[in-house]
Protein backbone atom coordinates (compact mmCIF):
# COMPACT_ATOMS: atom_id res chain seq x y z
CA UNK A 1 0.00 0.00 0.00
CA UNK A 2 1.43 3.37 -1.01
CA UNK A 3 1.99 6.15 1.51
CA UNK A 4 -0.83 8.27 0.01
CA UNK A 5 -3.32 5.38 0.24
CA UNK A 6 -2.17 4.61 3.76
CA UNK A 7 -2.68 8.22 4.83
CA UNK A 8 -6.17 8.20 3.30
CA UNK A 9 -7.01 4.97 5.14
CA UNK A 10 -5.71 6.32 8.45
CA UNK A 11 -7.73 9.53 7.92
CA UNK A 12 -10.87 7.51 7.23
CA UNK A 13 -10.25 5.33 10.26
CA UNK A 14 -9.67 8.23 12.63
CA UNK A 15 -12.45 9.35 14.98
CA UNK A 16 -11.71 13.06 15.37
CA UNK A 17 -13.09 15.56 17.86
CA UNK A 18 -15.43 16.77 15.11
CA UNK A 19 -16.94 13.31 14.76
CA UNK A 20 -17.33 12.97 18.52
CA UNK A 21 -19.04 16.35 18.73
CA UNK A 22 -21.38 15.54 15.82
CA UNK A 23 -22.36 12.15 17.25
CA UNK A 24 -22.93 13.67 20.71
CA UNK A 25 -25.19 16.36 19.24
CA UNK A 26 -27.00 13.71 17.19
CA UNK A 27 -27.77 11.71 20.35
CA UNK A 28 -28.82 14.86 22.21
CA UNK A 29 -31.30 15.95 19.55
CA UNK A 30 -32.63 12.38 19.29
CA UNK A 31 -33.24 12.37 23.05
CA UNK A 32 -35.14 15.67 22.80
CA UNK A 33 -37.24 14.28 19.94
CA UNK A 34 -38.12 11.24 22.01
CA UNK A 35 -39.27 13.36 24.94
CA UNK A 36 -41.24 15.77 22.76
CA UNK A 37 -42.94 13.06 20.71
CA UNK A 38 -44.02 11.17 23.83
CA UNK A 39 -45.57 14.34 25.23
CA UNK A 40 -47.36 15.26 22.00
CA UNK A 41 -48.38 11.71 21.08
CA UNK A 42 -46.46 11.71 17.80
CA UNK A 43 -44.51 8.60 18.81
CA UNK A 44 -47.71 6.55 18.85
CA UNK A 45 -48.49 7.50 15.24
CA UNK A 46 -45.28 6.19 13.73
CA UNK A 47 -45.40 3.14 11.46
CA UNK A 48 -43.21 1.13 9.12
CA UNK A 49 -39.54 0.26 9.40
CA UNK A 50 -36.23 1.84 8.41
CA UNK A 51 -33.19 -0.31 7.59
CA UNK A 52 -29.74 1.28 7.91
CA UNK A 53 -26.95 -0.72 6.17
CA UNK A 54 -23.30 -0.73 7.28
CA UNK A 55 -21.98 0.65 4.00
CA UNK A 56 -22.84 1.44 0.41
CA UNK A 57 -24.12 -1.14 -2.10
CA UNK A 58 -22.11 -3.93 -3.67
CA UNK A 59 -21.74 -6.37 -0.78
CA UNK A 60 -23.82 -9.53 -1.11
CA UNK A 61 -23.65 -9.92 2.67
CA UNK A 62 -25.05 -6.49 3.54
CA UNK A 63 -27.75 -6.88 0.91
CA UNK A 64 -28.62 -10.37 2.19
CA UNK A 65 -29.14 -9.15 5.76
CA UNK A 66 -31.32 -6.27 4.59
CA UNK A 67 -33.16 -8.68 2.28
CA UNK A 68 -33.87 -11.15 5.08
CA UNK A 69 -35.21 -8.52 7.45
CA UNK A 70 -37.28 -6.72 4.79
CA UNK A 71 -38.95 -9.91 3.58
CA UNK A 72 -39.75 -10.94 7.14
CA UNK A 73 -41.24 -7.53 7.91
CA UNK A 74 -43.37 -7.74 4.79
CA UNK A 75 -44.58 -11.20 5.86
CA UNK A 76 -45.52 -9.71 9.24
CA UNK A 77 -47.53 -6.93 7.56
CA UNK A 78 -45.13 -4.07 8.35
CA UNK A 79 -45.33 -1.27 5.79
CA UNK A 80 -43.67 0.77 4.48
CA UNK A 81 -40.15 -0.66 4.69
CA UNK A 82 -37.49 1.86 3.69
CA UNK A 83 -33.76 1.37 3.14
CA UNK A 84 -31.44 4.26 3.93
CA UNK A 85 -29.40 3.90 0.74
CA UNK A 86 -25.88 4.80 1.73
CA UNK A 87 -23.65 6.02 -1.07
CA UNK A 88 -21.20 3.72 -2.86
CA UNK A 89 -19.41 2.95 -6.11
CA UNK A 90 -22.33 0.93 -7.56
CA UNK A 91 -26.11 1.28 -7.38
CA UNK A 92 -28.38 -0.42 -4.88
CA UNK A 93 -30.25 -3.38 -6.36
CA UNK A 94 -33.98 -3.93 -5.93
CA UNK A 95 -34.15 -5.78 -2.62
CA UNK A 96 -37.24 -7.96 -2.02
CA UNK A 97 -39.35 -6.51 0.78
CA UNK A 98 -37.93 -2.98 0.50
CA UNK A 99 -40.62 -0.61 -0.77
CA UNK A 100 -38.77 2.70 -0.60
CA UNK A 101 -35.20 3.97 -0.81
CA UNK A 102 -33.88 7.07 0.94
CA UNK A 103 -30.77 8.30 -0.85
CA UNK A 104 -28.07 9.35 1.59
CA UNK A 105 -27.09 13.04 1.40
CA UNK A 106 -23.50 13.79 0.41
CA UNK A 107 -22.75 15.64 3.65
CA UNK A 108 -22.22 13.59 6.81
CA UNK A 109 -24.02 16.21 8.91
CA UNK A 110 -26.92 16.32 6.45
CA UNK A 111 -27.07 12.52 6.63
CA UNK A 112 -27.48 12.58 10.41
CA UNK A 113 -30.10 15.33 10.13
CA UNK A 114 -32.07 13.25 7.61
CA UNK A 115 -32.01 10.30 10.00
CA UNK A 116 -33.50 12.44 12.78
CA UNK A 117 -36.45 13.27 10.50
CA UNK A 118 -36.90 9.61 9.61
CA UNK A 119 -36.90 8.60 13.28
CA UNK A 120 -40.10 10.64 13.66
CA UNK A 121 -41.83 8.73 10.85
CA UNK A 122 -40.79 5.12 11.41
CA UNK A 123 -41.62 2.96 14.39
CA UNK A 124 -38.90 0.36 13.85
CA UNK A 125 -35.24 0.99 13.05
CA UNK A 126 -32.87 -1.86 12.12
CA UNK A 127 -29.14 -1.20 11.87
CA UNK A 128 -27.17 -3.86 9.98
CA UNK A 129 -24.09 -4.19 12.15
CA UNK A 130 -22.58 -7.22 10.38
CA UNK A 131 -18.82 -7.33 11.03
CA UNK A 132 -18.49 -3.54 11.10
CA UNK A 133 -19.19 -2.62 14.74
CA UNK A 134 -15.81 -3.49 16.24
CA UNK A 135 -13.75 -0.96 14.29
CA UNK A 136 -11.81 -3.56 12.31
CA UNK A 137 -12.53 -1.90 8.97
CA UNK A 138 -13.08 1.75 10.00
CA UNK A 139 -13.69 2.93 13.54
CA UNK A 140 -15.50 6.04 12.33
CA UNK A 141 -18.14 3.94 10.57
CA UNK A 142 -18.31 1.53 13.51
CA UNK A 143 -19.13 4.33 15.95
CA UNK A 144 -21.60 5.81 13.46
CA UNK A 145 -23.52 2.52 13.27
CA UNK A 146 -23.66 2.15 17.04
CA UNK A 147 -24.65 5.80 17.46
CA UNK A 148 -27.55 5.38 15.00
CA UNK A 149 -28.84 2.43 17.06
CA UNK A 150 -28.51 4.46 20.25
CA UNK A 151 -30.05 7.66 18.84
CA UNK A 152 -33.02 5.80 17.31
CA UNK A 153 -33.80 4.25 20.68
CA UNK A 154 -33.52 7.62 22.43
CA UNK A 155 -35.84 9.13 19.82
CA UNK A 156 -38.51 6.62 20.80
CA UNK A 157 -38.13 4.07 17.99
CA UNK A 158 -37.95 0.33 18.55
CA UNK A 159 -34.27 0.20 17.67
CA UNK A 160 -32.36 -3.00 16.87
CA UNK A 161 -28.72 -3.70 16.16
CA UNK A 162 -29.14 -6.77 13.97
CA UNK A 163 -27.03 -9.82 14.76
CA UNK A 164 -23.40 -8.78 14.52
CA UNK A 165 -19.93 -10.19 14.95
CA UNK A 166 -17.47 -8.76 17.44
CA UNK A 167 -13.76 -9.53 17.32
CA UNK A 168 -11.41 -9.99 20.26
CA UNK A 169 -9.44 -6.95 19.01
CA UNK A 170 -12.21 -4.37 19.02
CA UNK A 171 -11.25 -0.70 18.86
CA UNK A 172 -11.59 1.17 22.20
CA UNK A 173 -13.92 3.76 20.61
CA UNK A 174 -16.26 1.01 19.44
CA UNK A 175 -16.27 -0.53 22.90
CA UNK A 176 -17.03 2.88 24.41
CA UNK A 177 -19.99 3.41 22.04
CA UNK A 178 -21.39 0.00 22.97
CA UNK A 179 -21.02 0.66 26.69
CA UNK A 180 -23.05 3.89 26.43
CA UNK A 181 -25.84 2.38 24.34
CA UNK A 182 -29.38 3.12 25.51
CA UNK A 183 -30.79 0.18 27.48
CA UNK A 184 -33.97 0.36 25.42
CA UNK A 185 -32.00 -0.57 22.28
CA UNK A 186 -32.01 -4.22 21.24
CA UNK A 187 -28.44 -5.49 20.80
CA UNK A 188 -28.13 -8.80 18.95
CA UNK A 189 -25.04 -10.99 18.55
CA UNK A 190 -25.06 -13.49 15.73
CA UNK A 191 -22.99 -16.19 17.42
CA UNK A 192 -22.11 -17.26 20.98
CA UNK A 193 -18.49 -16.12 20.63
CA UNK A 194 -19.51 -12.56 19.72
CA UNK A 195 -22.17 -12.62 22.43
CA UNK A 196 -19.53 -13.37 25.05
CA UNK A 197 -17.19 -10.71 23.70
CA UNK A 198 -19.86 -7.98 23.71
CA UNK A 199 -20.94 -8.99 27.22
CA UNK A 200 -17.37 -8.77 28.48
CA UNK A 201 -17.03 -5.25 27.07
CA UNK A 202 -20.40 -3.85 28.14
CA UNK A 203 -21.46 -5.91 31.15
CA UNK A 204 -24.72 -6.40 29.25
CA UNK A 205 -25.53 -9.72 27.59
CA UNK A 206 -26.83 -9.19 24.05
CA UNK A 207 -29.58 -11.33 22.59
CA UNK A 208 -28.17 -14.40 20.87
CA UNK A 209 -29.50 -14.65 17.33
CA UNK A 210 -28.34 -16.04 14.00
CA UNK A 211 -27.43 -13.86 11.03
CA UNK A 212 -30.43 -12.19 9.38
CA UNK A 213 -29.31 -13.65 6.03
CA UNK A 214 -30.72 -16.98 7.25
CA UNK A 215 -34.12 -15.39 6.52
CA UNK A 216 -33.36 -15.07 2.78
CA UNK A 217 -35.37 -17.31 0.43
CA UNK A 218 -34.40 -18.28 -3.14
CA UNK A 219 -35.87 -16.34 -6.07
CA UNK A 220 -36.16 -17.16 -9.75
CA UNK A 221 -32.96 -16.61 -11.71
CA UNK A 222 -32.83 -13.63 -14.06
CA UNK A 223 -32.28 -14.17 -17.79
CA UNK A 224 -28.64 -13.04 -17.46
CA UNK A 225 -28.07 -16.30 -15.56
CA UNK A 226 -29.48 -18.55 -18.31
CA UNK A 227 -25.94 -19.60 -19.40
CA UNK A 228 -25.19 -20.59 -15.80
CA UNK A 229 -28.42 -22.57 -15.46
CA UNK A 230 -27.58 -24.39 -18.72
CA UNK A 231 -24.05 -25.13 -17.48
CA UNK A 232 -25.31 -26.55 -14.17
CA UNK A 233 -27.80 -28.75 -16.03
CA UNK A 234 -25.03 -30.01 -18.32
CA UNK A 235 -22.84 -30.91 -15.32
CA UNK A 236 -25.77 -32.75 -13.77
CA UNK A 237 -26.35 -34.68 -16.99
CA UNK A 238 -22.71 -35.81 -16.82
CA UNK A 239 -23.11 -36.85 -13.14
CA UNK A 240 -20.48 -34.36 -12.01
CA UNK A 241 -20.05 -32.94 -8.50
CA UNK A 242 -20.21 -29.14 -8.50
CA UNK A 243 -18.07 -27.25 -5.99
CA UNK A 244 -18.79 -23.55 -5.51
CA UNK A 245 -15.68 -21.47 -4.74
CA UNK A 246 -15.22 -17.89 -3.56
CA UNK A 247 -11.88 -16.07 -3.27
CA UNK A 248 -11.59 -13.07 -0.94
CA UNK A 249 -8.40 -11.04 -0.68
CA UNK A 250 -9.65 -9.46 2.57
CA UNK A 251 -8.85 -12.55 4.63
CA UNK A 252 -5.59 -10.73 5.29
CA UNK A 253 -5.33 -7.48 7.31
CA UNK A 254 -5.18 -4.04 5.69
CA UNK A 255 -1.78 -3.32 4.21
CA UNK A 256 -0.87 -6.94 3.48
CA UNK A 257 1.61 -7.06 0.56
CA UNK A 258 0.09 -7.98 -2.80
CA UNK A 259 2.55 -10.87 -3.02
CA UNK A 260 0.83 -12.63 -0.13
CA UNK A 261 -2.60 -12.28 -1.78
CA UNK A 262 -1.08 -13.61 -5.00
CA UNK A 263 0.32 -16.58 -3.06
CA UNK A 264 -3.16 -17.35 -1.74
CA UNK A 265 -4.63 -17.13 -5.24
CA UNK A 266 -1.93 -19.49 -6.53
CA UNK A 267 -2.67 -21.90 -3.68
CA UNK A 268 -6.36 -21.92 -4.67
CA UNK A 269 -5.40 -22.60 -8.28
CA UNK A 270 -2.98 -25.42 -7.45
CA UNK A 271 -5.33 -27.11 -4.97
CA UNK A 272 -8.33 -26.93 -7.30
CA UNK A 273 -6.34 -28.12 -10.32
CA UNK A 274 -4.96 -31.06 -8.34
CA UNK A 275 -8.43 -31.94 -7.09
CA UNK A 276 -9.83 -31.76 -10.63
CA UNK A 277 -6.99 -33.90 -12.01
CA UNK A 278 -7.62 -36.58 -9.39
CA UNK A 279 -11.43 -36.38 -9.71
CA UNK A 280 -12.59 -36.13 -13.34
CA UNK A 281 -16.18 -35.87 -12.08
CA UNK A 282 -15.49 -32.62 -10.18
CA UNK A 283 -16.62 -29.26 -11.62
CA UNK A 284 -15.89 -25.80 -10.18
CA UNK A 285 -18.22 -22.80 -10.07
CA UNK A 286 -16.55 -19.50 -9.11
CA UNK A 287 -18.93 -17.25 -7.12
CA UNK A 288 -18.01 -13.56 -6.66
CA UNK A 289 -19.52 -11.95 -3.57
CA UNK A 290 -18.40 -8.32 -3.32
CA UNK A 291 -18.59 -5.72 -6.10
CA UNK A 292 -17.38 -2.62 -4.27
CA UNK A 293 -14.53 -1.23 -6.34
CA UNK A 294 -12.28 -2.49 -9.11
CA UNK A 295 -9.95 -4.74 -7.12
CA UNK A 296 -12.44 -7.10 -5.53
CA UNK A 297 -14.13 -10.50 -5.99
CA UNK A 298 -14.89 -10.36 -9.75
CA UNK A 299 -11.29 -9.36 -10.44
CA UNK A 300 -9.88 -12.30 -8.51
CA UNK A 301 -12.51 -14.68 -9.89
CA UNK A 302 -11.40 -13.70 -13.41
CA UNK A 303 -7.76 -14.32 -12.54
CA UNK A 304 -8.57 -17.70 -10.99
CA UNK A 305 -10.75 -18.63 -13.96
CA UNK A 306 -7.91 -17.78 -16.36
CA UNK A 307 -5.51 -19.91 -14.31
CA UNK A 308 -7.84 -22.95 -14.21
CA UNK A 309 -9.47 -22.82 -17.65
CA UNK A 310 -6.73 -24.68 -19.60
CA UNK A 311 -7.03 -27.69 -17.28
CA UNK A 312 -10.73 -27.79 -16.36
CA UNK A 313 -12.27 -26.80 -19.70
CA UNK A 314 -16.06 -27.20 -19.60
CA UNK A 315 -15.89 -28.19 -15.94
CA UNK A 316 -15.30 -24.52 -15.00
CA UNK A 317 -17.77 -21.64 -14.82
CA UNK A 318 -17.95 -18.21 -13.18
CA UNK A 319 -21.30 -16.75 -12.10
CA UNK A 320 -21.96 -14.08 -14.75
CA UNK A 321 -22.82 -10.62 -13.49
CA UNK A 322 -24.00 -9.33 -10.14
CA UNK A 323 -26.70 -11.33 -8.36
CA UNK A 324 -29.18 -10.50 -5.62
CA UNK A 325 -29.03 -12.69 -2.48
CA UNK A 326 -32.07 -14.76 -3.44
CA UNK A 327 -30.43 -15.67 -6.75
CA UNK A 328 -27.26 -16.83 -4.99
CA UNK A 329 -29.47 -18.92 -2.69
CA UNK A 330 -31.11 -20.48 -5.75
CA UNK A 331 -27.70 -21.14 -7.35
CA UNK A 332 -26.17 -22.88 -4.33
CA UNK A 333 -29.37 -24.92 -4.02
CA UNK A 334 -28.36 -26.54 -7.34
CA UNK A 335 -24.74 -27.41 -6.48
CA UNK A 336 -23.14 -29.91 -4.11
CA UNK A 337 -20.74 -28.06 -1.80
CA UNK A 338 -19.26 -24.61 -1.22
CA UNK A 339 -15.79 -23.42 -0.28
CA UNK A 340 -15.98 -19.75 0.64
CA UNK A 341 -13.75 -16.98 1.92
CA UNK A 342 -16.84 -14.78 2.45
CA UNK A 343 -19.16 -15.41 5.36
CA UNK A 344 -22.50 -14.62 3.74
CA UNK A 345 -21.96 -16.99 0.86
CA UNK A 346 -21.37 -19.59 3.56
CA UNK A 347 -24.59 -18.55 5.33
CA UNK A 348 -26.70 -18.66 2.16
CA UNK A 349 -25.22 -22.12 1.47
CA UNK A 350 -25.84 -23.44 4.98
CA UNK A 351 -29.37 -22.10 4.64
CA UNK A 352 -29.89 -24.41 1.67
CA UNK A 353 -28.53 -27.38 3.62
CA UNK A 354 -25.19 -27.44 1.82
CA UNK A 355 -21.82 -28.58 3.19
CA UNK A 356 -19.45 -25.63 3.55
CA UNK A 357 -15.76 -25.11 4.29
CA UNK A 358 -14.13 -21.69 4.62
CA UNK A 359 -11.06 -19.54 4.82
CA UNK A 360 -11.68 -17.74 8.10
CA UNK A 361 -10.77 -14.21 9.18
CA UNK A 362 -11.60 -11.92 12.12
CA UNK A 363 -12.58 -15.01 14.10
CA UNK A 364 -16.17 -14.79 12.87
CA UNK A 365 -16.48 -18.15 11.11
CA UNK A 366 -15.88 -19.99 14.37
CA UNK A 367 -19.16 -18.81 15.87
CA UNK A 368 -21.07 -19.45 12.63
CA UNK A 369 -19.89 -23.07 12.41
CA UNK A 370 -20.85 -23.67 16.04
CA UNK A 371 -24.49 -23.14 15.09
CA UNK A 372 -24.19 -26.47 13.27
CA UNK A 373 -21.90 -28.37 15.62
CA UNK A 374 -19.05 -28.21 13.10
CA UNK A 375 -15.39 -27.53 13.69
CA UNK A 376 -12.13 -27.75 11.73
CA UNK A 377 -13.81 -27.09 8.38
CA UNK A 378 -11.88 -23.87 7.92
CA UNK A 379 -8.33 -22.57 7.54
CA UNK A 380 -6.78 -19.20 8.28
CA UNK A 381 -5.53 -17.11 5.38
CA UNK A 382 -1.94 -18.03 6.21
CA UNK A 383 -2.77 -21.73 6.40
CA UNK A 384 -4.64 -21.58 3.08
CA UNK A 385 -1.49 -20.40 1.26
CA UNK A 386 -0.26 -24.00 1.59
CA UNK A 387 -1.77 -25.83 -1.42
CA UNK A 388 -1.40 -29.25 0.22
CA UNK A 389 -3.30 -28.16 3.30
CA UNK A 390 -5.95 -26.42 1.23
CA UNK A 391 -6.40 -29.46 -0.98
CA UNK A 392 -6.80 -31.69 2.09
CA UNK A 393 -9.63 -29.50 3.36
CA UNK A 394 -11.33 -29.49 -0.05
CA UNK A 395 -11.03 -33.27 -0.28
CA UNK A 396 -12.64 -33.65 3.14
CA UNK A 397 -15.44 -31.31 2.11
CA UNK A 398 -16.19 -33.39 -1.01
CA UNK A 399 -15.67 -36.83 0.53
CA UNK A 400 -17.78 -36.10 3.61
CA UNK A 401 -20.36 -33.84 1.98
CA UNK A 402 -23.31 -36.09 2.80
CA UNK A 403 -22.35 -36.42 6.46
CA UNK A 404 -21.78 -32.68 6.80
CA UNK A 405 -25.14 -32.00 5.13
CA UNK A 406 -26.84 -34.18 7.75
CA UNK A 407 -25.39 -32.04 10.53
CA UNK A 408 -26.28 -28.82 8.72
CA UNK A 409 -29.82 -30.06 8.20
CA UNK A 410 -30.20 -30.98 11.85
CA UNK A 411 -28.96 -27.57 13.03
CA UNK A 412 -30.81 -25.41 10.54
CA UNK A 413 -34.30 -25.28 12.12
CA UNK A 414 -32.88 -23.91 15.37
CA UNK A 415 -30.56 -21.54 13.50
CA UNK A 416 -33.40 -20.12 11.42
CA UNK A 417 -35.47 -19.68 14.56
CA UNK A 418 -32.55 -17.75 16.08
CA UNK A 419 -32.45 -15.59 12.95
CA UNK A 420 -36.12 -14.69 13.48
CA UNK A 421 -35.19 -13.31 16.92
CA UNK A 422 -33.53 -10.36 15.16
CA UNK A 423 -37.08 -9.02 14.83
CA UNK A 424 -39.03 -7.67 17.81
CA UNK A 425 -41.76 -10.08 18.88
CA UNK A 426 -44.61 -7.89 17.60
CA UNK A 427 -43.29 -7.98 14.03
CA UNK A 428 -41.89 -11.50 14.03
CA UNK A 429 -43.55 -13.53 11.26
CA UNK A 430 -44.72 -17.08 11.97
CA UNK A 431 -42.30 -19.88 11.25
CA UNK A 432 -42.72 -21.14 7.71
CA UNK A 433 -42.13 -24.72 6.64
CA UNK A 434 -39.65 -24.55 3.77
CA UNK A 435 -38.21 -28.01 4.34
CA UNK A 436 -39.21 -29.37 0.95
CA UNK A 437 -37.41 -26.58 -0.85
CA UNK A 438 -34.30 -26.87 1.30
CA UNK A 439 -33.90 -30.61 1.55
CA UNK A 440 -35.14 -32.02 -1.73
CA UNK A 441 -31.58 -32.82 -2.89
CA UNK A 442 -30.18 -34.06 0.44
CA UNK A 443 -29.72 -37.69 1.51
CA UNK A 444 -32.15 -39.14 4.03
CA UNK A 445 -29.55 -41.36 5.66
CA UNK A 446 -25.80 -41.68 6.04
CA UNK A 447 -24.19 -44.54 4.16
CA UNK A 448 -21.49 -46.78 5.57
CA UNK A 449 -18.72 -44.69 4.05
CA UNK A 450 -19.75 -41.57 5.96
CA UNK A 451 -21.03 -43.07 9.21
CA UNK A 452 -17.56 -43.25 10.87
CA UNK A 453 -17.16 -39.49 10.49
CA UNK A 454 -20.11 -38.92 12.79
CA UNK A 455 -19.30 -41.70 15.20
CA UNK A 456 -15.63 -40.87 15.73
CA UNK A 457 -15.30 -37.15 15.06
CA UNK A 458 -13.66 -37.83 11.74
CA UNK A 459 -11.26 -40.57 12.88
CA UNK A 460 -11.59 -42.98 9.96
CA UNK A 461 -9.59 -45.98 8.90
CA UNK A 462 -7.66 -43.92 6.34
CA UNK A 463 -7.01 -40.94 8.63
CA UNK A 464 -3.28 -41.56 8.81
CA UNK A 465 -2.95 -40.99 5.07
CA UNK A 466 -4.82 -37.70 5.16
CA UNK A 467 -3.33 -34.37 6.38
CA UNK A 468 -6.51 -33.47 8.27
CA UNK A 469 -10.06 -34.65 8.90
CA UNK A 470 -13.12 -32.57 9.68
CA UNK A 471 -14.03 -32.60 13.34
CA UNK A 472 -17.79 -32.97 13.64
CA UNK A 473 -18.85 -31.74 17.07
CA UNK A 474 -22.17 -32.83 18.53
Amino acid sequence: MGSQSKQKLESYDALTWKHRLAFRAFRGVATAIGILDRITGVAGRRNGALIYPPSGPGSLGDEAMANGVAESLRAAGVSPVKLFARRGVVEWPSIPGVERYEREPASAIASLARLLKLFRRYRYVFVVGADCIDGHYAVQNSVRLLTVVDAAARAGCVSTLLGSSFSDRAHPDSCEALRHMSHSARICARDPVSQDRIASVTGRTPLLVADAAFLVEPVALSTQLDPLADWIEAQRDRKRIILGVNFNHQVFPHGTPAEKVDALLESFAVALKTMADESPDLSVLLIPHDYRGANTDPTYAARLHERLAPDLGDRLMTVPGRCVPGEIAAIVDRIDAVFSARMHLAILSFNRGKPVACVRYQGKFIGLFRHFGLDDLYLSGDEATDPARLKALLKDLIDYRDAISILVRSGLPRTRELARLNLPEKVRPPTSDTSQGVWRSLPTSIDAHHAPALATNGATAHQSSRPMQPKLVH
